[in-house]
């Protein structure tokens, strides 16, 4: 890595300055700390934070936390657990969102107070021993209220659009909803960096705001650890839809094309699991299925190791989703040799590359979506077993290599 201008003065030609370690902080309303089960911002940060550390850098980690404010170790790093700070402006709105009719604007606020909190809460670290870098989440506008020091660079890392998921998710969003996903815009107008994981969020943003945002590439790791069994009632024989059941991930696309696809190979077995983001509607698409309900196995969420060992089995994965933005679950699959089968336009078709890792179809194409799992199940494509040509973006994926594209799009490499 090249040398880096600390402020102790260094010379960037300076050996004992190239060699000096980084101080970096992220700032995030989640962390792995401080949740049952991780959400795809919490395991982004803990494995950026480790492929960091494995380099060499110090990194401390600010999140909302229901707890106590406190500072803990944590696997070799400091996490900082913050409560929200209301200011006066703050509470004078939540009072009137109480009085007035219709001016609902709670998760904005709310947004608001968590930002301020975890702003102040990096300011006392660093009266301590100030950052060389700062790196908040779009989401939850995490580092709205980070104020600019000449010492350090602050970038906003664009994990989600508000305005894509949401509407794809509530096919609208209300008053609330909007305030929110203009104030995570605010936040990232006022850094001085952006980059999202995809070029699909990236160009969104650039589309529809004129927002120039960059594209760096997530560090991966198999987070699972030890040898697991399958689940006792998976079939012998399947093809598998995993993670947040529901519209975004297009379950119901999954549905519409396996009831075609049945018409076509009637033997086709399915495997859904992943929590339902509305349980009643999953069940609404399984009673289409009628007398062959049974070929559907449906389970709740299943731990890591478990996935990994049904991965085995599959034939392969069918994720069609509406809207994403480089999901661990397609990359989960194509680094255990799983072929993908999956739309264009929402992301994954980074990951994948059609006819050697997987297939792509045309965003709603469901005959599409429904003949790649017929030739999938029949084995009449080169990527099923011994076929799968891994795809070349996860190299951009090693921790290594990760932790040099963040450190370059910052400016410190």
């Amino acid at each position: 890595m090249r040398g880096v201008l600390h402020r102790g003065g260094c010379d960037v030609d300076n050996e004992k300055c190239r060699m000096r370690s980084l101080r970096v902080a992220f700032l995030a309303p989640e962390f792995v700390t401080e949740m049952v089960g991780e959400g795809g911002l919490a395991s982004y940060l803990n494995k950026m934070a480790k492929a960091l550390m494995g380099q060499g850098h110090e990194v401390e980690v600010f999140t909302l936390s229901d707890r106590t404010p406190e500072r803990m170790q944590w696997e070799g790093m400091m996490v900082h657990r913050v409560g929200p700070v209301e200011t006066f402006p703050m509470r004078v709105g939540r009072k009137m969102m109480e009085w007035v009719p219709g001016l609902a604007l709670a998760k904005s606020v709310g947004a608001l107070r968590a930002a301020n909190g975890l702003a102040r809460a990096l300011e006392s670290r660093e009266s301590e021993r100030p950052f060389d870098l700062v790196q908040s989440s779009d989401y939850g506008a995490a580092g709205l209220m980070v104020a600019r020091r000449p010492w350090r660079k602050h970038i906003v890392r664009c994990s989600w659009a508000a305005d894509l998921f949401m509407e794809t998710d509530l096919r609208g969003m209300d008053r609330d909803l909007r305030t929110l996903s203009a104030l995570e815009r605010w936040s990232i107008r006022r850094a001085q960096g952006a980059y999202a994981p995809s070029r699909c969020i990236a160009e969104h943003f650039q589309r529809r705001f004129g927002m120039k945002v960059g594209v760096v590439r997530p560090p991966f790791v198999l987070e699972a650890n030890g040898e697991a069994s399958p689940p006792d009632n998976m079939p012998d024989r399947f093809l598998l839809h995993f993670g947040r059941l529901g519209r975004r991930k297009g379950t119901d696309l999954v549905m519409a094309a396996l009831l075609r696809a049945l018409e076509i190979e009637p033997s086709i077995t399915m495997v859904w699991a992943g929590k339902p983001q509305d349980p009643a509607e999953i069940e609404g698409l399984l009673k289409q299925l009628g007398e062959k309900r049974s070929q559907v196995v449906v389970m709740g969420p299943v731990p890591k190791p478990r996935l990994f060992a049904m991965m085995k089995h599959a034939r392969a994965a069918v994720l069609p989703s509406r809207v994403d933005n480089l999901p661990n679950a397609s990359i989960e699959c194509l680094e255990h040799g799983l072929g993908v089968i999956t739309m264009r336009g929402a992301s994954i078709d980074e990951l994948v590359e059609d006819g050697k890792s997987g297939a792509l179809v045309d965003r709603g194409d469901v005959m599409g979506l429904a003949n790649a799992m017929v030739k999938a199940w029949r084995g009449e494509v080169n990527w099923v077993g011994d076929g799968f040509v891994r795809p070349g973006i996860l190299k951009w994926m090693k921790p290594g290599k990760a932790v040099e594209e963040l450190l370059r799009f910052a400016g410190m490499e």
